[in-house]
């Protein structure tokens, strides 16, 4: 009896510490993906659940896993970056991420990241954006899968690069 007692004990606190770094984003959990940055602890996974989100600039300011299921569609709507990361540490994976605004002075990105270390940006699909990924200053980075779609329609000085590093290193 004991012994069943103990086990019992010990998978549902495996289950526990399992479940706690997990914040979800949907129509039935957190609304916003900011608000679930926001309830995260350091290397907590946010996992976004399939939909359409337009929050303006989405800043990433700890180490997470920004994890997208079934395509979410992150939306700037053209106003400055879509997703700003300002941490090491960070994974974004599984998103459709698009409308950014055109600046020539702040180079706004669908995914743009400064002065960090250590970013993963996979298979993530880019689209209606002036910068698709920008990375400045960023070492030991990697970038693949990702799929960076521009508009052929739109004249040459509304758009910028698909993917652009600047005084990166070690970043693939």
């Amino acid at each position: 009896m004991r012994l069943a007692a103990a086990l019992t004990i010990i998978v549902l606190a495996a289950q526990g510490n399992v479940l706690a770094g997990i914040c979800v984003v949907g129509p039935q959990a957190t609304r916003t993906i900011q608000e679930a940055l926001a309830k995260t602890a350091d290397c907590d996974t946010v996992l976004v659940q399939a939909g359409h989100y337009r929050e303006g600039t989405i800043t990433i300011a700890r180490p997470v896993v920004l994890l997208g299921e079934g395509w979410p569609i992150i939306d700037g709507e053209g106003v400055g970056e879509v997703v700003l990361v300002k941490s090491a540490h960070v994974t974004i994976a599984g998103f459709v991420v698009r409308g950014t605004a055109i600046s020539h002075v702040n180079d706004n990105a669908a995914i743009k990241c400064i002065s960090v270390t250590d970013v993963v940006i996979r298979n993530n699909r880019v689209e209606r954006s002036f910068f698709g990924i920008y990375l400045s200053s960023v070492d030991r980075a990697i970038l693949e899968g990702n799929r960076v779609i521009g508009d052929p329609g739109t004249e040459e000085n509304r758009r910028a690069n698909g993917i652009h590093l600047w005084k990166c290193a070690m970043s693939t």
